[in-house]
């Protein structure tokens, strides 16, 4: 089975999103102005890296990149990546203070 170009980039660019999101809100949730800031930069790298998946989407389109053939490939994306990899920010985090 051979995995698409774009199936593997969007999905890359999906758990960068998710994880501006998470950084971003969980700095919402930090009275410390040092952590706070810390994860605010992170959550912007995040954000670099999903626009540099999309640039590379956009400038190769269909182009080959070597990983299409990869027998394992698509059974490891479909078994470990298609599901929400940073955790949803309702647990209580009174206790981590």
């Amino acid at each position: 089975m051979e995995i698409k170009n774009k199936e593997l980039l969007d999905l890359c660019e999906k758990f960068e999103e998710e994880g501006r999101v998470f950084y971003e809100e969980l700095a919402n949730h930090v009275s410390e102005p040092v952590i706070k800031d810390f994860l605010l930069i992170i959550s912007k790298e995040e954000a670099k890296h999903k626009e540099h998946f999309k640039k590379i989407l956009e400038e190769k389109g269909n182009q080959k990149y070597g990983w299409e053939d990869e027998p394992d490939l698509h059974k490891l994306v479909d078994k470990k990546f298609k599901q929400d990899l940073f955790p949803e920010l309702n647990w209580d985090l009174e206790k981590f203070k």
